[in-house]
């Protein structure tokens, strides 16, 4: 027992951060998978585009950690206590079979998504349509063209 507490004691920073990386992995797939699961009703879209934004986060999230130059600005300007600095090799390593495992879910489900609308389509002019449905699906709301001025 006493030893547990030791460990404790020594560890606790790098455990607190593991349940709140995975906790933010699920929010942030759950929230993107139930997104796209009500404006499209596709379940392989879901499971893409959740897998892409925990992707994208891994990989802000590792960048932080790993560059030297951000690592040591974190720590002149007093992040070291905050951020997982000190464990920055070890959460590398966990981020980069997270980043492959998401990867791989990530294509399988598109895979899987064009299989689905491939084998449902009866004339190559059907085919069209239903790529377009599920690519830009009609209940998404309006789309304002992208401009670079702020006003």
């Amino acid at each position: 027992m006493d030893s547990l507490r030791q460990r404790w004691a020594i560890e606790k920073s790098k455990i607190i951060w593991l349940f709140l990386w995975i906790a933010i992995q699920i929010g942030l797939w759950v929230y993107k998978f139930l997104w796209y699961y009500n404006r499209t009703e596709i379940v392989a879209l879901g499971i893409a585009k959740a897998c892409a934004i925990c992707i994208c986060f891994n990989m802000a999230f590792m960048l932080c950690l790993i560059t030297k130059t951000i690592n040591t600005c974190f720590r002149r300007i007093g992040l070291a206590g905050i951020l997982p600095l000190n464990f920055n090799v070890y959460f590398h390593g966990m981020m980069g079979v997270m980043i492959l495992a998401l990867g791989f879910t990530h294509a399988v489900a598109h895979l899987s998504k064009d299989f689905v609308v491939l084998s449902t389509a009866d004339e190559p002019s059907e085919l069209n349509d239903l790529m377009d449905k599920i690519d830009r699906p009609h209940t998404f709301t309006e789309v304002k063209p992208y401009t670079y001025w702020l006003f």
